[in-house]
């Protein structure tokens, strides 16, 4: 049996030719958020339950259909940490602090990727962003402390 032509609707489609290049897909195919929510919900699950392919598929999806959102490039690379792709879960690490550089969760996951790729001076230098994330803030006191330990690590390059 042939697989059907197509069930992309037809404006759909045309939004697919002629937008630009940076409208996310999501927008492209008429996805609505709420796709994108119950999407987020299934891979957020899967991570809990530390079924590390399927969160790492369903991430992988999400910043398919729009890569501009913090939460699912963060979720990809823990998913992808997880699995020991630590390359992959860095780079995964850096787009979502690109989207929210105030945000020092990214820099401090990707610390811990640089350190098991062994890269003494990309660990010092995330581990930096990382610490000057957390500043002062109260809310994040307890990663600021995580991050202090990690120094040791960082500066002997483990």
């Amino acid at each position: 049996m042939m697989a059907e032509a197509s069930k992309i609707a037809p404006e759909h489609l045309e939004n697919l030719l002629k937008s630009d290049p940076f409208t996310p897909n999501q927008e492209r195919l008429g996805i609505a958020d709420s796709i994108l929510d119950n999407y987020y919900m299934a891979a957020t699950l899967y991570l809990q339950e530390k079924q590390w392919d399927a969160a790492r598929d369903c991430f992988t999806f999400l910043v398919f259909l729009n890569p501009y959102f913090y939460h699912f490039w963060l979720g990809l690379g823990i998913a992808l940490q997880s699995m020991s792709l630590y390359e992959e879960a860095f780079v995964s690490y850096a787009l979502a602090g690109a989207l929210d550089p105030e945000d020092p969760s990214s820099f401090a996951n990707a610390v811990q990727c640089a350190i098991a790729l062994n890269d003494k001076d990309l660990a010092a230098y995330v581990h930096q962003k990382a610490v000057a994330c957390c500043a002062n803030k109260a809310e994040h006191a307890a990663l600021k402390r995580s991050l202090n330990s990690y120094k040791e690590k960082v500066d002997a390059g483990e």
